[in-house]
């Protein structure tokens, strides 16, 4: 498979318009997304992993984006493209989150140990509307 990291907020990456520059230009990661879905066999995947943008709202329009465009999954890293590993990850968001393509939605950041997964689906339970 192919996964399309729309997710680097490393400066080369950005200043490249590429990584987490693709979330502020949601036409151009569309179209990546489309070309490769086209251009590769239906044997190989197509996915993406992305960052939290600005709001909730915008991170879902992201990637019902990202859906449409042919992505067969999306990985969320649970923080935006100014936080970095010492700022938590937002795990309360992806009960906002996971609804918002018809694809497997994948959350990332903050899972280094068994633990950290199992408190993890702890948050999800507590937070998630009944």
């Amino acid at each position: 498979g192919v996964d399309v990291n729309m997710g680097c907020p490393k400066s080369f990456s950005v200043k490249g318009g590429m990584g987490a520059a693709l979330l502020d230009r949601p036409e151009v990661a569309s179209e990546i997304l489309k070309s490769l879905r086209r251009s590769l066999p239906s044997s190989c995947s197509v996915t993406c992993k992305i960052r939290m943008l600005a709001s909730t709202d915008k991170t879902r329009d992201f990637m019902a984006v990202c859906a449409a465009s042919g992505a067969e999954a999306i990985t969320v890293h649970m923080r935006t493209r100014d936080e970095r590993p010492a700022d938590p990850a937002h795990w309360d968001e992806i009960v906002r989150l996971w609804d918002a393509a018809p694809v497997p939605i994948v959350a990332n950041g903050d899972f280094f140990t068994r633990r950290q997964i199992d408190e993890f689906w702890k948050h999800c339970a507590a937070a998630a509307p009944a």
